[in-house]
């Protein structure tokens, strides 16, 4: 995900570009998504009585308003469910009147979802871990099950905390998975690590 500390926004109004403007907040959008190509995806539009949007995630929209301005976004939010007001992610001169967006399950899982002992068991078998690997995958998966609950108390929070709590909160909880997950790597064999390469949070694109 983009770690840049500005992000740009191509936005369209009146068959014109905006100029690009920096978002107030650039690691809040990192939890709730990444800027498309513009009119990527389906083509969503809202007006002044839009309360929601419902977004499957990884779903790419293009959002379009009344007045013509419009921006697209990928929903690889780092959890799903999730639901949050449309203005934190949309371009600064968007006007997007009072929409929420409601992030349903669809797709690769966020860190959050982990909470679930059950899909944590679930990576376990899909790398196949041996009795031998047993301590070193228990390690991980306490690790990344700690996050993940520490990651869905921050859902309930994540609109009204401030930036410097969030930014703390969230690179604390991400680098303790990608620290356990580089643990873990050197017990894996050569086709296992590919595979967790792939698959595992800390690894993996989640």
């Amino acid at each position: 995900m983009n770690r840049k500390s500005t992000l740009v926004f191509p936005a369209l109004l009146g068959g014109a570009f905006l100029t690009a403007r920096t978002h107030a907040n650039p690691d809040m959008i990192e939890l709730l998504g990444t800027p498309a190509p513009e009119k990527a995806g389906r083509t969503v539009q809202i007006d002044a009585s839009t309360k929601f949007i419902h977004v499957k995630h990884f779903e790419v929209l293009t959002i379009k308003n009344q007045k013509g301005q419009s921006f697209a976004w990928q929903f690889d939010t780092l959890w799903a469910p999730t639901g949050f007001p449309l203005t934190k992610i949309a371009p600064p001169d968007f006007e997007d009147g009072n929409t929420w967006v409601y992030v349903r399950p669809g797709g690769a899982p966020g860190i959050g979802q982990f909470s679930d002992p059950a899909r944590i068991d679930e990576l376990k078998r899909r790398l196949g871990i041996t009795a031998a690997q047993e301590q070193a995958w228990t390690g991980y998966a306490a690790e990344l099950r700690q996050t993940a609950n520490g990651l869905r108390a921050t859902r309930d929070t994540v609109v009204s905390m401030s930036e410097q709590d969030f930014q703390a909160r969230r690179g604390k909880a991400l680098d303790a998975v990608r620290r356990a997950a580089q643990s873990l790597l050197p017990a894996l064999n050569k086709d296992q690590r590919a595979e967790a390469t792939r698959l595992l949070p800390g690894l993996s694109r989640q």
